[in-house]
């Protein structure tokens, strides 16, 4: 009950003395059987316990026991919790700093989602391995990187971390940084030697992952950096089809007077065009189109942005495609034009519109 509690009472103190002197298993097994706590042992480094846990540390407590369903040690628990006086005991008493737990993180990797710097420098210093990999193939940089903590990132370089390393997704730390849009950490990361033009298991660069969120800057800085705006991923998309599906203007805007192809298809044969249609973004098109998008390409399944814009009964767009030169009775591989799927869906005005425009409803 000490023990759970963290009692330090002079008295309750000799007792525990005591106890331990007659060979009560410092692990506390028979503490948890007693009182029926389940995790009697780990709340000594939770609750951060100093004193307690050097006295158990004094009568054989095994520094490096682990304890719970993931099987992580005292230290594990302490830096997570941010104990920088335990962790510092823990670390003087020999605990493994690389020792890992089921989920393979070591207690590197727990320092970081919480950002305690001063517990992140002890375990620095302890010469920890920087190379280790959870069980998702992620360093101690691919977390810091996912949660945007710019200074745990700066130290981890700094300490000699490599920024160019994969998750068993294939996912740089760059990756998860440019999806989040932190713009000053994909600076340290590029800076640091992370290649912006890198690819992960699904073709995508760190290019399309920030133009799929929109991170303006972002793809600013890694069109600058040698990213090419062009490259395909495994579906045959660009970060032109992902920024187009997703509405985002401005990133368009960028891509497009980067470079970027307006006529390329993806492995289905959607153009950005499609995908800006799909989903109803007016504004995306009008850039398209402008730019020199043709408004009459067909995918795969015979379908032009017309008829994805008239599914979804956008009456605005369909009036701008079909007067950028899209045929309104132009058919699809199922012998469907635009006006077949603005009737099924009830889209009274964009069937007016394609009526008038001459889509013949015989």
């Amino acid at each position: 009950v000490a023990q759970y509690r963290g009692y330090v009472d002079d008295d309750i103190w000799r007792k525990i003395v005591e106890l331990l002197e007659r060979s009560l298993d410092p692990s506390c097994q028979q503490l948890e059987d007693i009182t029926n706590c389940r995790y009697p042992l780990p709340n000594v480094s939770i609750k951060g316990h100093l004193e307690l846990l050097e006295l158990l540390l004094d009568h054989g407590l095994d520094v490096n026991k682990v304890v719970g369903s993931v099987k992580s040690t005292l230290l594990h628990i302490a830096v997570n919790k941010g104990h920088v006086p335990v962790v510092r005991l823990l670390l003087q008493r020999g605990a493994n700093i690389n020792k890992t737990n089921n989920r393979g993180d070591t207690p590197l990797h727990y320092s970081i989602p919480i950002s305690h710097l001063s517990v992140l420098l002890l375990v620095l210093k302890a010469r920890c391995d920087f190379g280790v990999k959870d069980n998702k193939g992620n360093t101690s940089l691919h977390s810091s990187s996912f949660n945007g903590h710019l200074t745990v990132c700066q130290l981890l370089v700094e300490a000699g971390c490599v920024p160019r390393v994969k998750n068993n997704k294939g996912d740089t730390p760059l990756h998860y940084s440019a999806s989040s849009g932190h713009l000053t950490l994909c600076q340290l990361l590029v800076e640091a030697g992370c290649d912006p033009r890198v690819k992960n298991n699904e073709g995508d660069t760190p290019l399309h992952s920030s133009s799929s969120n929109g991170h303006l800057t972002v793809c600013q800085l890694l069109v600058e950096t040698g990213c090419d705006p062009r490259v395909k991923n495994n579906e045959g998309d660009t970060p032109l089809h992902s920024s187009s599906f997703n509405g985002h203007l401005k990133v368009c805007q960028l891509l497009v007077k980067a470079g970027c192809d307006l006529g390329v298809k993806n492995n289905k044969g959607n153009t950005p065009l499609h995908f800006s249609s799909s989903n109803g973004h007016l504004k995306v098109c009008q850039l398209l189109v402008e730019a020199g998008c043709d408004p009459r390409v067909k995918n795969i399944k015979g379908d032009t942005p017309l008829h994805y814009s008239a599914y979804i009964g956008h009456l605005t767009l369909c009036q701008l495609l079909v007067e950028a030169g899209c045929d309104p009775g132009v058919k699809n591989n199922g012998g469907n034009t635009p006006l077949h799927y603005s009737c099924y869906y009830g889209h009274l005005t964009v069937c007016q519109l394609l009526v008038e425009a001459g889509c013949v409803p015989g």
